[in-house]
């Protein structure tokens, strides 16, 4: 009796170590992906109050320690033990807040409270250790997600800034690079970092562009020729071609081989249109892009089907924007 007793203490001890060192690497695992997630928009939120990149890492290391304090000083039953995480992933939903307000830190109290009582008034059974923490962990993520800031666009909003900051702008352009999703703060941003870098006539219409984006701002500490590139982009952006061209003929040399690739687009979809003009120019290369954008326009009636088709296709040029995207406010 006393052999099954012990051996039957012993399996227990194993299965509920097996389960705290499993649901401390899901912990360590889902700590560090919101350091690696969020850190660049908590060290500008909190940087007023004089936040670094180290106290950052500093910081999520303290709630990395924080549980090892609590499984010492609380008496939580094994099928409870994952709620010794929850105040680290509290702090770091907070801390993950682009616009921190009282309303949401009630709210998050108020979240915890209930989640806290039903936790310890729930039935949960006493010797499925794994399952209970696992679901109770997952209760946490859910919380995490619903309270911290995990938009996409928030997170390359501030590590884009985060590379600006630091003179990598063509490391910033490669944020969500791949990602259709676009806002004007993140249409900005990229668009300061092209101008950095004299590359906006070659890129600005490889990213999404949002509905009515905004226009493209000069500032003091740009150069003559960034400056004409910001009014050549937005008379683009805005479609005005016919005032674009008078201004690209008089900043830029329509024969050099060095014209921005959209310059010429715009060229190109500006002289199939008018017939009346002594301007000279010939790219082969781009007219015949032109040529096999207007053949695929033309197989397809329907217009949502042939901008479908067309998007797939000629999505990163001006030819697409042009007849396609919506037209901007000015």
């Amino acid at each position: 009796m006393r052999k099954e007793l012990l051996s039957h203490n012993i399996l227990h001890i194993k299965h509920v170590s097996k389960t705290k060192i499993c649901v401390w690497l899901f912990f360590a695992l889902h700590l560090f992906s919101i350091w690696a997630f969020q850190h660049y928009m908590i060290e500008a939120v909190w940087a007023k109050y004089n936040v670094t990149p180290a106290t950052v890492i500093c910081l999520f290391i303290l709630l990395f320690l924080l549980p090892f304090s609590l499984s010492g000083k609380l008496k939580i039953k094994p099928q409870w033990y994952s709620m010794i995480f929850y105040p680290s992933i509290f702090i770091a939903a907070l801390l993950s807040q682009e616009h921190l307000t009282l309303l949401c830190v009630t709210a998050s109290i108020v979240v915890s409270g209930i989640f806290v009582l039903l936790v310890y008034k729930l039935p949960l059974p006493s010797n499925r250790y794994a399952i209970t923490n696992v679901t109770i962990y997952l209760i946490i993520l859910v919380y995490y997600s619903v309270f911290a800031d995990t938009r996409e666009l928030t997170h390359y909003k501030y590590s884009i800034v985060h590379y600006m900051n630091i003179g990598q702008y063509d490391k910033a352009l490669e944020i969500g690079d791949k990602s259709l999703h676009i806002d004007n703060e993140v249409f900005n941003l990229r668009t300061k970092a092209m101008l950095m870098t004299n590359t906006i006539g070659d890129a600005i219409f490889k990213y999404p562009i949002p509905e009515n984006p905004n226009m493209i701002q000069a500032t003091d500490d740009m150069n003559t020729h960034q400056k004409q590139d910001v009014v050549l982009c937005n008379l683009l952006l805005q479609k005005k071609l016919n005032l674009f061209v008078k201004k690209l003929q008089n900043w830029r040399d329509l024969q050099s081989a060095e014209l921005p690739q959209y310059y010429k687009e715009a060229l190109v979809i500006y002289l199939s249109k008018t017939i009346d003009t002594d301007i000279i120019y010939n790219d082969p290369a781009t007219q015949t892009d032109y040529s096999d954008f207007i053949a695929e326009m033309k197989k397809h009636s329907d217009r949502q089907i042939r901008s479908n088709v067309c998007r797939d296709l000629y999505s990163d040029t001006y030819f697409w924007y042009y007849f396609f995207f919506p037209s901007v406010r000015q």
